[in-house]
């Protein structure tokens, strides 16, 4: 019901555009750009925690002058970068674009398979070890914002992303964009996928060159304010920080120092570091000028996802002094893009959203210093509990080694195989070990069947509903197992982690500013990235993606009369 009231506001909207209609009411003249930012794991409360040292020109540029959505979370349990990047462009959930996180099983293949992966696109300009090396959209089922202009207007508007990441840049252009380009963490510069292109422009070819990545060998992170602005240091959590190759104790930090050049090593601490957002800036910069976006009278779309602060957040957790830097310097780097835009394209040609992939937990020691329940659990612990649980219940196996498939993000895969070679029944096996799993680890809040997830109606429940929406018939496991809140899966015991479906993970900033599209002010409506493509949908007057279960924010639209 809802997806079909916004496909008929959708419509009227498109309608009235063209027509005259008894109020009058109709859309201005489309913006030339769209500049669409994913901060990569930034939780909603950063935006509140680090306002004091916010510019007027980075964060604040976006929040005092556009529409703030401070209750904005996403819809689905998984919450893992592929598919928050997946459906902040798509309006779409996992159970439709089969993105259910960025790397599920594989029954056919019996291994794990990445979001992005595709075996018949090479990555030009690597030398590949695999054929698995290949990157692409095409597991992603359905179209996107960039796919749906791009249709509108018979391929006219021009489609890029760019981030760190290629799960990130691949999934926030779609399948009919210009181009997604990523980092290159072997040898520093750019990739891309022939998926796109059967070749570099020469502009890309002339920045890769250029080797200006090399720029940071040897540089100091290190605070960017005064030491007295930080959080004061806390000895004992250092052992849980999962530090990068060569890093130790506290900032500052150097890149490189130990290396006698720049090699993979040198590349993969870059992008560890804040440095790599200065990287993705003048590549974006370059890209913006020699793609000339924002032109013409067919209206571009540039994505630009900053991945260092999930980096960066992993690594150390969200209330350490590395998360709170990286945050004011992304307040800088905003504040670069913003006055590059304005000369490049003109601010009142564009019109801007902010949002992130998912936000992060909580380190559990820390919590568990303040006597609130948390802990790690392993998914080798599960898989082994499984097996010995299977092997009592249907005994030892004569052909297959394991009745365990795998176990990966929430998800649980029984070999099928293996259950083929007992005779038992899926649904059987199912039942009993989500029975088993629920009595012997006190860590998990709920199991769910594919069963249940198959034929059960939508919930009311919260997390019911958030692990439907994520569960998808093919790529989704045969168990989804929810662990307690601030509970994390964990394999090497440091760093912390992300895809629970908890508000800690879930709530995210959404903020949307253009001077003749969006009225400003702070908003309290309940919404989900899931929105923004219906409602840039709208702005553009074109139909919305296909499959877009999002609602269209018809509250800060701005119409002309």
């Amino acid at each position: 019901m809802t997806y079909m009231k916004n496909v008929l506001f959708l419509t009227l909207v498109i309608l009235t555009g063209c027509s005259k209609s008894a109020t009058d009411a109709k859309l201005p003249i489309p913006p030339k750009l769209i500049v669409f930012i994913s901060i990569d794991q930034f939780r909603y409360d950063y935006l509140t925690r680090f306002a004091p040292f916010f510019g007027a020109d980075g964060f604040n540029h976006l929040i005092k002058k556009g529409a703030n959505f401070v209750n904005c979370e996403y819809e689905h349990a998984t919450t893992k970068t592929s598919v928050g990047h997946s459906v902040m462009m798509s309006g779409a959930y996992p159970r439709t674009t089969g993105i259910v996180a960025n790397n599920w099983y594989d029954r056919d293949l019996r291994r794990l398979t990445y979001s992005v992966e595709d075996t018949l696109s090479p990555v030009l300009g690597l030398i590949q070890k695999s054929n698995r090396d290949g990157r692409s959209p095409r597991k992603f089922n359905g179209t996107n914002l960039g796919d749906a202009l791009k249709h509108h207007n018979g391929n006219k508007s021009k489609v890029f992303a760019v981030s760190c990441k290629d799960d990130a840049s691949i999934l926030m252009a779609g399948r009919s964009a210009n181009a997604a380009y990523w980092m290159n963490d072997a040898e520093g510069g750019f990739f891309t996928s022939s998926y796109y292109m059967k070749a570099f422009p020469e502009w890309v070819e002339t920045f890769n060159r250029e080797h200006s990545f090399d720029k940071w060998f040897g540089a100091k992170w290190d605070l960017l304010l005064g030491e007295k602005d930080y959080p004061m240091i806390d000895i004992s959590a250092l052992r849980y920080y999962d530090y990068p190759k060569s890093w130790s104790g506290t900032l500052p930090y150097q890149i490189g120092i130990s290396l006698e050049k720049p090699d993979a090593d040198y590349y993969n601490l870059l992008i560890e570091s804040p440095f790599s957002s200065e990287a993705l800036l003048d590549f974006t910069e370059r890209l913006t000028v020699e793609e000339e976006l924002g032109a013409d009278e067919f209206p571009d779309i540039l994505c630009i996802s900053f991945s260092a602060n999930d980096e960066i957040g992993h690594c150390f957790g969200p209330n350490s002094r590395e998360v709170m830097d990286v945050t004011i310097r992304t307040d800088r780097y905003l504040e670069r893009l913003f006055k590059f835009m304005d000369k490049a394209v003109g601010d009142e040609h564009i019109l801007y959203v902010l949002t992130s992939d998912h936000g992060v937990a909580v380190m559990p020691e820390e919590l568990k210093r303040l006597e609130i329940e948390s802990g790690r659990v392993k998914p080798p612990v599960i898989e082994k509990l499984v097996q010995e649980a299977m092997t009592k219940k249907f005994g030892k196996l004569d052909v297959e080694s394991s009745y365990v498939g795998r176990m990966a993000n929430l998800d649980f895969y029984f070999n099928r195989s293996a259950l083929d070679e007992k005779k038992i029944d899926k649904k059987a096996a199912e039942d009993y070990i989500s029975q088993v799993l629920t009595k012997s680890m006190p860590q998990i809040f709920r199991v769910y069947t594919a069963e249940h997830l198959m034929h059960g109606n939508i919930s009311q429940d919260t997390v019911l509903r958030l692990v439907q929406n994520n569960y998808h018939t093919e790529n989704s496991g045969d168990l989804v197992i929810i662990l307690k809140p601030n509970f994390v899966w964990d394999r090497n015991e440091v760093g912390t982690e992300h895809g629970s479906p908890y508000s800690y993970d879930r709530h995210v900033p959404l903020i949307l500013y253009g001077t003749n599209w969006i009225k400003p002010g702070n908003f309290g409506t309940p919404c989900s990235p899931a929105d923004i493509a219906p409602t840039l949908s709208t702005i553009f007057g074109i139909d919305a993606p296909v499959g877009f279960e999002g609602k269209i924010l018809k509250e800060v639209i701005r119409f002309s009369k």
